[in-house]
């Protein structure tokens, strides 16, 4: 019988740390007990190789034979070999910093040569992001027909075939060799690596043999290795964590080959049977390709759930096995019980996938079904979004701390980050495994974005909300909450991650002031000075408080104001998914038909009398009834600036930098002021029609019927592209008319129509559509206004048919030419600025990231030009890694406690569905920067933003539409209902992010339904 020695040589000091690697825990076990594992022969007991901290190895007495290399910190791993007893008719050679599996040494073992290596052919990918340099120090080898040709750190790279692991077995000639030198001095062999003396002794003519472990082993320094050496397949990983974890459970399993069932499908099925009796099964891919470090083909092959043993099983393999993309012998097909008595499933990532910043996100479904998340059906979708370093205590639901607790375990178990972790939660609050995989987007992660910058921002982002519930004296309530889409929705308007020139264009023409100053003069409450954005870890937000200040009635006392503010408060907090429909469901900000609800909610649930609603009741009368007289002085006032426009742009005399600044200027008294009185008008009218159809005072058809006698822009942006198709009105015309639209309004970076007419302006002629006759409905309008506005009258507004059929016209045809209006001012303002930023050599993206502040102080500086580039370029550097680090930061789009800032669940947003056909197609992101380079024809495109700029997209036969945000009433909902175009409009940032990853998707609005397919 063959005696067979191990070695392990662990003489050397650890590349980390100072406990050496043999005693470093991995997964709850040392690495001696892993390779003891791996090394596992008859009885035998190691020999291991000491000499750095010997003392430390104690630890493992009476499990090991220990030897000391006395020259440790001088000689070579190979010269430690011998230190160890080589006597017996083999010996396996191991470094003691590698991991590997007990099927590599079986490999070993049946090969005759007298020396046996394990190398490594995927070594150059075995980590992403491997330098040359740390190819160049690695022990390597070259191969031919399974015999090693040369071994050593010396040889070049490109001649290497792969990596030596530090593993090698000698017998034969090479151990005799070995035996010999053992009892003799020889000083050439002290520096000698492993692979250094496997060199020599093949010099000397040992026969020599190679076996490739092909990325299946792991280095002790490398941290993603210990992940990459667990994770395998879906089979594999749940075989190997399952006696690993003890917060959750992986369920007894069947795992079989392709090759397994094309030989023999009997058995396979015979022994499922038996494994599980009669319980229900799920029988699931485990693709060889499916999870990988690199890539992911997640919810590309099939499973099958609730499988019956008996009657169903071979249809369900078949089902899976068919499934598989190029198809191999060696993938594997999954049997498990399925869970029963399921409370959540879903999946949870370790880092966000978008830059790998340090969050847990947590997507699940409550409905019990196992696959509705990974499936993309899920209609009661949840995601929980937790700091890495948050505390359990900041989770909102106790239910979920099980699972967070087992999620956390899985990372320290695979001392690895970023994974995707498939899971189910039953009643009791046991967490079960159903998949663990690499998140493959993690290796693209921003280096620069250190975890901790994104984490310091949101703790920065914490304070500064704790420092703003300290109000102004002329702000009440005693609570200040923050929302991304209340009031002026920056989420819609400059998004929600924007450069420093966008928001701060933003604030400078109407959130510093002009905000509150409309809202002074049109009938309400006068909060100045009071900004209305505030700006958290990057992301901008309104100040709800300041707002729903600004919506109070100017004649009510202090005392009813503060009440009514902290009740709306109270309820925005109660009900957080109203954050963008607050003045439909938070507040009332003017007066109409139903304002009975208004009078009931105050009464019974904020406390307030019915002296104090009526006092209220009679200040929105006022509002609303100065709103029907003002519209036609608001629109007068756009017209004062066209003429500015036009006197600035053309004359010569002045500067680049003084026509912008005057252009700026101009925009904001004559253009976004009058803006913001239309837009405050057209939500009155807006609610006046809402409301009367809720009150039985106008039919749902008369309301559409009024609604196609409203010319606004986009009606006549389609009938001039129809004139200009026709050739009744020229394209030069058509464009100076529409060129300055962008699909980023505030946004320098996001291109104007008039930049590449060609993409964005053809198409619309090209498609135009002749402009439709009025239909039934416009009939109906006409015979029940009178009677509507009979209604309004004897509700107490004071207005002719004439006079309220004039206003609901202006109004809601005003907001849209203001905006079209003031954005020709700011577009040009935009360009100018651009064609000022050459002479500095800024790039328009530099320029995003510079503020409109720190531009006109640059531009307006007698310091030398080279100089204020530097600063500039510098501070838009700065600015942009600023911006890199908030976005990658998490909060939710309502702040109403410290703990949203470590901890928040975002709850599935109901889209405004646009259309009934059911479309299936590719997936198209588009942002700011990207338009003009991206086909989106044929493709369901998905934007950010329901922006008018994005008018362009209407010309491209896109098949359907996604925003982000956006409400029923936002242009693109009206535009798309115009087109008959699929569309979900306002998805929510949750449904959002998941979609964008998409690569098809079905749309179905009339079944209120978006499905991931691929």
């Amino acid at each position: 019988m063959t005696t067979e020695n191990l070695i392990i040589l662990a003489a050397g000091k650890p590349h980390k740390g100072e406990l050496p690697a043999l005693l470093t825990q991995v997964n709850g076990r040392t690495l001696f007990d892993w390779q003891i594992n791996s090394l596992a022969t008859s009885g035998t007991c190691p020999q291991v190789v000491v000499g750095y901290a010997a003392e430390e190895f104690r630890k493992l007495s009476g499990r090991a034979i220990f030897c000391t290399n006395k020259q440790w910190e001088t000689s070579g791993s190979g010269y430690s070999l011998f230190s160890a007893d080589l006597s017996g008719s083999s010996i396996i050679a191991s470094y003691a910093d590698i991991l590997y599996r007990p099927r590599v040494l079986e490999k070993i073992k049946q090969s005759a040569a007298d020396i046996t290596l394990v190398y490594d052919s995927y070594w150059k990918q075995r980590f992403v992001g491997r330098t040359e340099q740390d190819l160049a120090s690695s022990e390597k080898v070259m191969v031919a027909n399974g015999t090693v040709l040369r071994a050593g750190q010396s040889l070049p790279i490109e001649w290497a075939h792969g990596e030596f692991i530090g593993l090698v077995r000698f017998q034969g000639a090479a151990l005799e060799h070995l035996q010999r030198l053992q009892n003799q001095a020889n000083s050439s062999l002290e520096s000698l690596s492993l692979s250094g003396l496997v060199e020599w002794l093949r010099l000397q003519g040992a026969s020599t043999a190679a076996v490739d472990v092909q990325g299946d082993w792991a280095e002790l320094n490398e941290p993603k290795d210990i992940a990459h050496f667990i994770l395998g397949t879906k089979a594999e990983t749940l075989e190997r964590l399952s006696s690993m974890v003890k917060q959750s459970i992986v369920l007894e399993q069947v795992a079989f080959t392709v090759a397994d069932w094309q030989a023999d499908p009997k058995q396979v099925i015979k022994k499922i049977q038996s494994t599980f009796n009669n319980e229900l099964l799920v029988v699931r891919s485990s693709a060889k390709s499916e999870d990988a470090f690199t890539h992911s083909n997640a919810g590309a092959y099939n499973s099958v759930l609730n499988v019956n043993p008996v009657t169903e099983l071979e249809d369900a393999i078949v089902e899976v096995i068919h499934s598989y993309i190029d198809c191999q012998a060696e993938d594997q097909v999954l049997v498990q019980p399925m869970v029963q008595d399921v409370r959540l499933s879903g999946v949870a990532f370790t880092r966000t996938l978008e830059h790998g910043a340090p969050f847990y996100i947590v997507n699940y479904d409550e409905s019990g079904d196992t696959e509705s998340i990974t499936s993309g059906y899920s209609k009661q979708h949840k995601s929980l979004y937790l700091r890495k370093d948050a505390a359990f205590t900041d989770i909102p639901m106790d239910y979920l701390l099980p699972l967070v607790e087992a999620i956390k375990e899985v990372e320290q178990t695979l001392n690895y980050d970023a994974l995707d972790i498939e899971f189910a939660l039953d009643h009791q609050g046991q967490v079960y495994l159903l998949q663990v995989r690499p998140i493959a987007v993690a290796d693209s992660l921003d280096a620069s974005l250190a975890s901790e910058q994104v984490l310091q921002l949101q703790t920065k982002a914490s304070e500064y909300w704790q420092q703003l519930q300290a109000s102004a004296p002329q702000i009440k309530g005693s609570k200040a909450l923050f929302g991304v889409m209340p009031d002026w929705n920056p989420a819609e308007i400059v998004g929600t991650n924007p450069g420093q020139l966008a928001v701060s264009l933003y604030k400078y023409l109407i959130l510093n002031d002009i905000w509150a100053q409309q809202r002074a003069e049109y009938g309400y409450k006068d909060v100045r000075p009071q900004p209305l954005l505030r700006l958290f870890a990057g992301k901008p937000y309104i100040d709800i408080r300041a707002s729903f200040n600004s919506f109070i009635p100017k004649e009510l006392p202090e005392e009813l104001t503060e009440k009514l503010v902290d009740f709306y408060l109270q309820w925005l907090e109660k009900h957080p998914h109203l954050h963008d429909k607050v003045e439909f469901d938070v507040v009332p900000t003017c007066f109409g038909p139903r304002f009975d609800k208004w009078e009931t909610r105050l009464t019974e649930q904020a406390g307030v009398t019915v002296d104090e609603v009526e006092q209220l009741k009679k200040g929105l009368l006022v509002i609303t009834q100065q709103a029907l007289l003002r519209t036609h002085s608001d629109l007068s006032v756009l017209t004062e600036l066209e003429k500015i426009h036009q006197q600035i742009t053309t004359n010569k005399n002045l500067t680049e930098v003084e026509k912008i600044r005057l252009l700026l200027e101009n925009c904001k008294k004559y253009g976004t002021l009058p803006f913001a009185h239309l837009a405050r008008s057209g939500f009155v009218a807006v609610t006046l029609l809402k409301e009367g159809v809720e009150a039985g005072w106008l039919s749902v058809d008369a309301r559409d019927g009024f609604m196609e006698t409203v010319q606004t822009v986009s009606h006549e942006l389609g009938e001039d592209a129809w004139r200009t198709s026709q050739g009744e009105k020229s394209w030069h015309s058509f464009v100076e008319d529409y060129g300055h639209l962008r699909p980023g309004t505030y946004d320098i970076t996001s291109p104007a129509y008039w930049d590449n007419p060609e993409v964005f302006l053809k198409p619309l002629v090209e498609h135009a559509l002749e402009p439709k006759l009025g239909s039934d409905k416009v009939s109906q309008w006409q015979q029940e206004k009178a009677g509507f506005f009979t209604q309004l009258r004897i509700i107490g507004l004071e207005a002719s048919d004439t006079e309220f059929e004039r206003f609901l016209v202006k109004a809601i045809e005003g907001r849209e030419e203001s905006k079209f209006i003031f954005t020709r001012t700011l577009s040009v303002a935009l360009s100018l600025i651009e064609a000022e930023g050459i002479k500095y050599s800024l790039s328009t993206d530099e320029l995003a990231n510079l503020s409109i502040e720190e531009l006109f102080a640059a531009f307006n500086s007698n310091l030398p030009v080279k100089t204020l580039t530097e600063r500039l370029k510098e501070s838009s550097q700065y600015n942009q890694h600023e911006r890199k680090i908030s976005h990658a930061c998490q909060l939710p789009p309502l702040l109403c406690k410290p703990a949203d800032f470590s901890a928040f669940i975002l709850t599935e947003e109901k889209p405004n569905y646009i259309g009934t056909a059911c479309i299936t197609a590719a997936a198209v992101h588009l942002d700011g920067a990207n338009q003009e380079q991206v086909q989106v024809e044929g493709c369901i495109v998905l934007i950010p933003q329901a922006d008018p700029g994005y008018d362009w997209l209407f010309g491209q036969n896109i098949a359907g539409l996604i925003t982000m945000y956006g409400g029923a009433n936002s242009h693109m909902a009206i535009r798309s209902a115009e087109f008959g175009l699929p569309a979900a409009i306002g998805v929510g940032e949750q449904l959002y992010r998941s979609y964008n990853r998409a690569a098809k998707l079905e749309l179905d609005p009339a079944g209120e339904t978006i499905r991931v397919l691929h």
